[in-house]
């Protein structure tokens, strides 16, 4: 939603402001960049000091619902891409060249905590963490509320000639 004086509200309005709208409203590239990159800036940084919680935490619909909720409209989503929603273009920077700066070295910790920041931001809110010391001490671990319809559903797929592939899909909280 765009506000009275009629500059974007969010980042994806920025972009198409940027491409579409600037040069018909005579406003330069870089004051539009400069709107966008400020407003990207605030809006990342919008959960302050993010408050991870883990999946089980009370109330569900604030941290599991919330992920589960943001998730599924990234993946319904191609605002970003034709051929990729949202979230697998998202998912696709954690790939190729970013392995190497990602993983390999002193990058480790802050390349990630970017990835989440930009995670968070998309998703619209902090992801929860699933702490498994939780159900370590369980005779059977494979019962815990986390592999229940209510957190994941597990569909079983026979790939050929004889593979089976575990495929978990977010339910709708």
């Amino acid at each position: 939603m765009k506000d009275p004086n009629g500059t974007p509200s969010n980042f994806v309005e920025c972009m198409e402001y940027e491409f579409i709208i600037a040069d018909v409203k005579n406003i330069s590239q870089i004051e539009v960049q400069k709107f966008c990159k400020d407003l990207l800036k605030r809006s990342v940084f919008r959960f302050g000091n993010v408050l991870r919680r883990e999946i089980r935490e009370p109330p569900y619909d604030q941290v599991w619902g919330c992920y589960a909720r943001g998730v599924r409209r990234l993946k319904n989503s191609y605002d970003v891409s034709n051929t990729m929603n949202t979230f697998d273009v998202i998912a696709s920077l954690h790939t190729g060249v970013a392995i190497p700066v990602g993983h390999d070295g002193p990058g480790f910790f802050s390349w990630h905590k970017a990835f989440l920041r930009i995670m968070e931001f998309a998703i619209g809110c902090p992801l929860p963490y699933w702490d498994t010391t939780l159900d370590f001490p369980m005779a059977d671990p494979t019962q815990s509320i986390v592999w229940s319809p209510k957190f994941l559903v597990m569909v079983m797929v026979r790939l050929p000639p004889v593979l089976l592939l575990i495929y978990l899909e977010y339910c709708n909280p």
